[in-house]
């Protein structure tokens, strides 16, 4: 799996405590979510993910995300679905973050490119993940300041939408980052926890924290999930109860890069066993999934047509 960074869940509600959540870091496990979600009923696109009933659609391109590169990967979608960030090689090579707009969660988005404001051209960029709110985020980036190689950056800006990013810095990551590579990132919608990819083979690992002002704790080891043999791109429902993630030559798959997913009846409980996602995984190398608010939208990375190209597919 390729370096990629970033990533973003949101969640149902911004509750901070002064206590301890149930499923707070002790050692290597893979309950820790900060966030103390007071989730209603889940709608009938993320129930059949929780009861395994999910099938979707067959696979469609992504309409308008091209910006004349090798591959499109790592897509992020903003909480209505109206812009989309994602990762193609830039006029000198290097990986650059993009983005678009459309006027619905469901239209087109035409072929209004542009480059993220923070980009560095000289350096590679991967993945970004934003809050609920589209005002703060984290990405991977090579860029020159960093502890290692690719490491996490948090970026903010006052105004959402197509609006710059004003700020890039690496305060409250200096647990997280070190001299290897921290890639694809996932950030729950209130801040607060942080999934990312260490290592090699590969591993998800996840860190929380308390506020948002607060440093993020060391990482733990997503336990039930991590195969050994790579296993990468992580993303969560809006409840935090249905987690995909792409995995590499996991018995059970089509030995490729396959789309998996688990599921717990809570945040205070580990991940049930994997299971490949229906319809999407076959001869070809899967990955990069992000799924929407209400669990009914899967968006993604293929090479299905040849190099990587963004993908969409609806739960029915």
């Amino acid at each position: 799996m390729r370096a990629s960074m970033l990533i973003v869940m949101t969640g149902c509600s911004f509750q901070i405590s002064g206590s301890a959540p149930a499923d707070a870091p002790s050692g290597t496990v893979d309950t820790v979510d900060a966030m103390a979600i007071d989730s209603p009923p889940p709608g009938p696109c993320i129930a059949k993910w929780l009861d395994h009933t999910i099938t979707v659609s067959a696979p469609v391109p992504l309409a308008g995300i091209d910006v004349g590169g090798a591959s499109e990967r790592d897509p992020f979608l903003t909480s209505d679905e109206r812009t989309v960030f994602w990762v193609s090689p830039g006029p000198g090579g290097d990986d650059d973050v993009y983005q678009a707009s459309r006027a619905s969660p469901t239209g087109s988005f035409g072929t209004n490119a542009i480059k993220l404001s923070l980009t560095d051209n000289t350096q590679g960029d991967s993945k970004i993940a934003l809050t609920a709110d589209d005002l703060y985020g984290i990405q991977a980036t090579s860029r020159s300041g960093g502890v290692g190689e690719a490491d996490l950056w948090q970026v903010s800006r006052t105004t959402g939408g197509n609006d710059p990013f004003d700020t890039i810095d690496q305060q409250h990551l200096a647990a997280l980052n070190d001299a290897g590579n921290q890639l694809d990132p996932f950030l729950t919608g209130d801040g607060l926890t942080l999934y990312y990819v260490i290592g090699s083979p590969q591993r998800i690992v996840v860190s929380t924290r308390r506020f948002l002002q607060a440093d993020f704790a060391a990482p733990v080891d997503l336990a039930s999930i991590n195969g050994g043999s790579g296993d990468a791109d992580p993303a969560l429902s809006a409840d935090g109860r249905v987690l995909l993630f792409s995995s590499n030559s996991r018995p059970g798959g089509f030995d490729y890069s396959d789309m998996w997913y688990a599921t717990r009846s809570d945040i205070a409980n580990p991940f049930g066993p994997p299971e490949l996602v229906p319809t999407i995984n076959g001869m070809q190398a899967d990955g990069d999934a992000h799924l929407s608010r209400d669990g009914c939208r899967l968006y993604f990375a293929s090479r299905r047509s040849g190099p990587y190209n963004l993908m969409f597919s609806t739960v029915q």
